[in-house]
């Protein structure tokens, strides 16, 4: 093993290491309120949410916005109307309910591939 790959290697477990320790933390710290129980954390996932035709994707978003947890992080008006956003599958489930919304997907990264 070289110098450079074991400095490489130890800066890895160290920082694992420091992220294993945060994450730990944060879950010591949940749900205090009930009794010492922990239930499931919601992990917080991004997804489009296109309204239907007719709708001030601005104002919509910002009505939203005020009334569920969710973090706004792209907002399109050309090709589709709507947002991109992180927020739970709870909140997700209940923007679906919403009259203005039209559907909702999980988003991710495309790549082309080749054939």
């Amino acid at each position: 093993m070289t110098i450079k790959q074991f400095l490489l290697y130890g800066t890895l477990i160290i920082t694992m290491s420091a992220c294993a320790n945060e994450s730990i933390k944060e879950l010591k710290g949940v749900n205090k309120q009930e009794g010492g129980m922990m239930k499931a954390i919601q992990v917080q996932q991004s997804y489009i949410v296109a309204f239907k035709k007719g709708v001030d994707v601005l104002s919509e978003i910002e009505k939203i916005s005020a009334s569920h947890a969710i973090e706004v992080t792209h907002t399109y008006t050309t090709s589709i109307h709507g947002f991109a956003a992180n927020m739970s599958q709870e909140t997700m489930r209940k923007l679906e309910a919403l009259e203005s919304i039209d559907y909702i997907e999980s988003n991710g990264k495309m790549r082309a591939i080749k054939k």
